[in-house]
């Protein structure tokens, strides 16, 4: 059975402000690639029917509000969830809890996982709710799963900086979010 040593991990971490950036210019070539297949097919007036079809004023506020906090709500939901299926104690390995510094909520394996099921939890919520309503809209014209699917992808953007991060690592090591910073740690394993 494979033992992970945990004396001396490896961080991966990145600052806020390069995590924004970089988050940033990985999604740049998605969205563009989504806006073009929107109008390769719905033609290129998306300004216009937005402003046709979303709820405009202060109900096009709430809205957007009420979806954009259940939806990252969902999105560390999903980031548990997937985990837990790798972990000895299932959910119970798993904290949810908000951040008043950075005013958002997350989601923390509080045990080393393997490299591939690490990733496999974080790169679930961009598909779930980000790729899949993106390929929905494109394919039935809906401005609303449109908007949803591409925000929603965005909001991934920092989780696939941290898998940009792991993919160099071997496969059976262990990564584990990092307690303080932007990232992980990574052990190394030993038969």
């Amino acid at each position: 059975m494979t033992q992970l040593v945990s004396q001396h991990p490896h961080e991966l971490t990145i600052s806020s402000g390069k995590a924004h950036l970089y988050s940033f210019l990985l999604f740049l070539p998605f969205a563009l690639v989504s806006i073009l297949a929107w109008c390769s097919v719905w033609g290129t007036d998306i300004a216009g029917r937005y402003k046709a079809e979303m709820p405009s004023g202060i109900e096009g506020v709430v809205v957007v509000l009420v979806v954009m906090i259940a939806g990252t709500a969902i999105h560390e939901l999903i980031h548990g969830l997937t985990w837990s299926l790798f972990t000895g104690k299932g959910l119970g390995s798993i904290r949810f809890g908000f951040s008043l510094k950075s005013l958002v909520p997350y989601c923390h394996c509080q045990e080393p996982l393997k490299v591939r099921e690490y990733i496999t939890g974080a790169i679930m919520p961009g598909v779930v709710i980000g790729i899949i309503p993106l390929i929905v809209a494109i394919a039935a014209g809906n401005i609303a799963w449109f908007s949803f699917g591409l925000f929603f992808t965005f909001a991934a953007g920092g989780d696939m900086l941290i898998i940009s991060l792991l993919v160099k690592q071997p496969s059976e090591a262990g990564v584990q979010d990092h307690p303080e910073k932007i990232g992980c740690c990574i052990y190394k394993s030993q038969v």
